[in-house]
């Protein structure tokens, strides 16, 4: 007796599967739906990598400023710390603002193209970071700095834009989940 599909027998093997096909990929991208940005969020976005940049370049400006801070702390030195050291400990500030800043910088630019992306996760972040920065402002020695405070008004109309009914509705569509009524993109 053989086989059902014993390959010595003729006519056998018509029912042996051919080696496996896959489906040839979709010719367009009409079914596929996409999400349009809201206008607000883009702006928001748009405010964040302005900020970040600004942020860098301030850091950067530091660094001409380097001898009138080296001056100045020589000059509250009072002689506690040789012209050496002092060197070195404004070298080191220089080196951990850079840090710092280059890092904050470069969270704000991921945050921002994450929550343009419509990541609720970063929406939340820079509301977060903005909440800090904001307490840090009002407890902190740059009250009166108009450059802090213009900063953190933009900011804060950057995560406001962020939370408005259209960019909550396409945070919400992001998620899979129905925006709620009223809210249109």
């Amino acid at each position: 007796m053989s086989a059902p599909n014993d390959p010595d027998r003729p006519g056998s093997h018509e029912s042996i599967p051919s080696a496996q096909s896959y489906p040839a990929a979709p010719a367009s991208n009409a079914g596929v739906q996409t999400i349009p940005v809201p206008r607000e969020v883009t702006i928001s976005f748009w405010i964040w990598i302005v900020t970040a940049v600004m942020i860098f370049s301030s850091v950067l400006s530091l660094f001409g400023q380097r001898d009138e801070i080296r001056a100045q702390t020589m000059q509250e030195n009072q002689g506690n710390l040789t012209p050496e050291e002092v060197d070195q400990a404004v070298t080191l500030a220089f080196g951990l603002f850079f840090i710092v800043y280059l890092a904050v910088a470069l969270l704000f630019t991921l945050f921002a193209f994450k929550a343009k992306a419509g990541r609720n996760w970063a929406r939340i972040a820079l509301a977060v970071v903005t909440g800090l920065n904001l307490v840090a402002f009002i407890s902190g020695p740059n009250q009166g700095h108009v450059m802090s405070l213009v900063s953190i008004l933009v900011s804060v109309a950057a995560v406001v834009l962020l939370y408005l009914p259209n960019s909550s509705a396409y945070f919400a569509l992001k998620k899979g989940m129905t925006p709620p009524r009223g809210r249109v993109i």
